[in-house]
């Protein structure tokens, strides 16, 4: 056993990671067939706006503070970074419920969303325990305990799909609740093994908490919008969908697009939080480039096969697998490659920018990508009647969105000084 163990440590880690992963991908692509006979496409229509909604809010609750714990050379640092996210999400949760009970059926309305309505109570509880667990699993990842990650990536598949089943009864809120288990599960797990140390008295003071505002106030003047670009482009889309075509086609595109998706980020989503933390010690000394174009390779010739092999399956047997209802499943996967290949090469290593600490490169690399990716929504008007023009064009879009987006982090990799 000693002779086939992995002697670099980096594998390791990605292979910790990956068995994690691998579960809970194997149970959510398992539970798939179940769901879609237990949820209509209606629902899944709901929850992709309910999710597209949370996300964008995920983004901003803690101003992406969370990304500079890996940064600092001392624990202490990060700890205060830690406490900081947790003030910010508190302050984030309140100001969504304010604005839910506020706007909630000017939002409704504008989605076109009605079925939505009793439904928004969730986003603050989803804003809340979304966003404890963002800055907790940095902090493991400061720490290399990635078998602990592992462990809280399993969890969230177990409980979120055991949601998804016993609430399915009360029908799409089921769903939801499901959708925020799977984000936010595991972040117990993660504070036990970590409270000694986060709870040191001197840690959480008011003024520690200032100072650390201002010394990393760069990540939440340019990380956050930043990140609130980068979820918008990724977002926005299936918004617009939603509020623009029928509820069922949007829950077969998300779908389809989930579970395209589903079993390369076990490999993917791994690597790069293992490169992550690669590239910030890396970084401190000398250009990252050559980790960058040696993990795009890896994960070119992980993803591609096996997303354009589960896309040819889909096709053929939609509807014996997820049941009648779902035969658009198949059309959407064979247009989704493009976005969905190229979200999975160039995701993972995406947040090399932020991890050498440059914030402003990533900002304009955000601002193009957010144009590109949008500009089938921007150059003709959406609403055509051929749902299938209008995803195929932004599909090929996204794929260009990435493709320079890559480049802006190869170029902030080869230049440390920049």
């Amino acid at each position: 056993m000693q002779r086939f163990k992995p002697q670099s440590a980096s594998v390791r880690n990605v292979l910790k990671l990956a068995g994690g992963t691998a579960g809970s991908q194997v149970i959510t692509v398992a539970a798939a067939p179940i769901l879609t006979r237990l949820y209509g496409p209606e629902s899944f229509g709901v929850l992709a706006t309910f999710a597209s909604i949370l996300a964008l809010l995920n983004v901003v609750s803690s101003l992406r503070y969370e990304l500079a714990i890996a940064v600092p050379e001392d624990d202490d640092e990060a700890i205060a970074l830690v406490w900081l996210c947790f003030v910010l999400v508190a302050i984030s949760t309140a100001l969504t419920a304010l604005g839910v009970a506020l706007l909630g059926n000017q939002l409704v309305s504008w989605l076109h969303q009605p079925a939505l309505k009793p439904l928004l109570w969730l986003l603050p509880v989803g804003v809340l325990l979304t966003g404890v667990y963002q800055p907790l699993s940095y902090w493991a990842i400061r720490r290399k305990q990635f078998g602990l990650l592992a462990q809280t990536k399993f969890l969230q598949s177990i409980f979120g799909v055991a949601t998804n089943l016993a609430a399915a009864p009360l029908g799409t809120i089921g769903l939801l609740l499901g959708q925020i288990v799977s984000q936010s599960a595991g972040f117990v797990a993660i504070l036990k093994q970590s409270a000694d140390t986060l709870l040191r008295e001197p840690r959480y003071k008011p003024t520690s908490l200032h100072n650390t505002l201002k010394a990393y106030s760069h990540f939440g003047v340019y990380s956050s919008p930043a990140g609130l670009l980068n979820v918008f482009a990724n977002t926005a889309p299936i918004v617009l969908f939603s509020s623009l075509y029928d509820s069922s086609d949007v829950g077969q595109l998300v779908v389809a697009q989930k579970l395209l998706l589903a079993p390369i980020s076990m490999i993917s989503a791994s690597i790069g939080q293992v490169f992550l933390q690669k590239a910030s010690e890396i970084g401190r000394q000398k250009s990252t480039a050559s980790l960058l174009i040696s993990t795009t390779k890896k994960l070119i010739v992980l993803s591609l096969p096996c997303i354009v092999s589960l896309s040819l399956i889909f096709k053929s047997f939609a509807v014996v697998i997820f049941g009648a209802r779902w035969s658009g499943v198949g059309l959407f996967s064979s247009l989704l490659i493009p976005l969905v290949a190229s979200k999975a090469i160039v995701g993972p290593v995406g947040q090399i920018l932020f991890s050498l600490g440059k914030a402003k490169l990533q900002l304009l690399a955000q601002v193009i990508f957010a144009l590109v990716s949008l500009l089938p929504f921007l150059i003709y008007e959406l609403h055509t009647p051929v749902f299938w023009v209008a995803v195929m064009t932004w599909s090929l879009c996204s794929l260009i969105a990435y493709f320079l987006f890559w480049l802006a982090c190869l170029y902030g990799s080869k230049n440390p000084s920049f």
